[in-house]
């Protein structure tokens, strides 16, 4: 919040950080899609678009998603440079946490460019946001978040995740 030196305030919504601005791009002009949606629907109590309402005290969860390939996608209408993302875990059990992933970069939607990869990563806390960073410079169309596994659990949930464009 600014407040200017006639007492006008003024809030903005974003992240600064040392060298610029963070453009958060995970609502900006896409169609975002999950490939296993809750049992109740995207638009439910813990929907898929639970998972990017910017509200960390929503969840998306998914149960029983055993071994299969389990991601998410944002189908940008232009080509978008991303750089960096942010994921909050759930609001309970530790187990549902995602424990490795990996973010791919399409021009096509059909031939992926595996741009980030986690492996062993924790969250200490619930409803803890952890902010990833990772080296690209290519606009791409498509970016899909794909779990490759949880803690312990076959089931899925995080409270949010973010798309950023971090400054160079």
């Amino acid at each position: 919040t600014l407040t200017t030196p006639k007492g006008s305030k003024l809030s903005l919504d974003m992240l600064l950080a040392d060298l610029g601005v963070v453009e958060d791009l995970t609502v900006y002009e896409n169609e975002f899609s999950i490939s296993r949606e809750n049992g109740s629907g995207r638009d439910s109590g813990e929907g898929s678009l639970k998972l990017i309402d910017n509200d960390i005290n929503t969840k998306v969860y998914v149960g029983d998603v055993k071994e299969e390939y389990f991601y998410w996608q944002f189908d940008y209408f232009q080509p978008q440079v991303i750089n960096g993302y942010s994921m909050t875990s759930g609001n309970d059990d530790s187990n549902r946490d995602p424990k490795n992933w990996e973010i791919l970069g399409s021009q096509d939607g059909e031939h992926w460019e595996v741009l980030d990869t986690r492996a062993d990563e924790v969250f200490t806390d619930r409803k803890q946001t952890r902010i990833f960073s990772f080296d690209n410079t290519t606009p791409y169309a498509y970016y899909r978040i794909h779990i490759i596994s949880r803690v312990s659990s076959t089931s899925f949930q995080m409270s949010e995740f973010r798309m950023l464009k971090l400054p160079r």
